[in-house]
């Protein structure tokens, strides 16, 4: 008799251990699926902001060369001049202008890329997020499933008249 309750307790224990065992993988699922909702959000985040950067960039851009346009225009003018003095330091105030356009247009096509990117990375982010939750909701169904199980063994286990009881009435 003592042998059979120590069976029972040592078998009751093991059933216990499952059911923790299952209840964290339902636990590690149910994170993974938050993780992939916060991947999603993220991404979707950054596909707004990258489009907002990207429509900034552009506006940039095409101010500049608007300014760059007219100043220029006014410039070439004034190296047409008959004054050399005043031709020569408008040659040299091109020379600076178209520098310096340069170097705005690059600035600008630089936060362009960057946006781009930004759009690229949340993309990505979004499809690893989906792919991830797919894969978490069916370990996760699974894994509910096994805990059920487990949980209704310890059940029999702990209250073995019930489940005689519960046997009858399903025949």
């Amino acid at each position: 008799m003592i042998a059979q309750q120590t069976t029972d307790e040592s078998a009751l224990k093991k059933q216990e251990a499952a059911v923790a065992a299952a209840q964290a993988n339902v636990d590690k699922y149910e994170t993974q699926l938050t993780v992939a909702d916060s991947l999603i959000s993220v991404g979707n985040q950054m596909i707004t902001e990258a489009k907002s950067e990207m429509k900034s960039a552009e506006n940039d851009r095409k101010k500049i060369e608007k300014e760059y346009l007219a100043s220029k225009k006014g410039l070439e003018k004034k190296t047409a001049s008959k004054n050399k003095e005043e031709a020569a330091a408008a040659k040299a105030d091109l020379k600076s202008l178209d520098n310096q356009y340069k170097q705005d247009i690059k600035h600008a096509d630089l936060r362009l890329k960057e946006a781009t990117k930004k759009s690229a990375d949340g993309s990505k982010n979004i499809e690893k997020g989906k792919n991830m939750k797919k894969t978490a909701g069916e370990g996760l169904k699974k894994a509910k499933a096994a805990l059920e199980a487990a949980q209704a063994k310890l059940d029999a286990m702990k209250n073995p008249s019930q489940e005689k009881s519960s046997a009858k009435k399903k025949k």
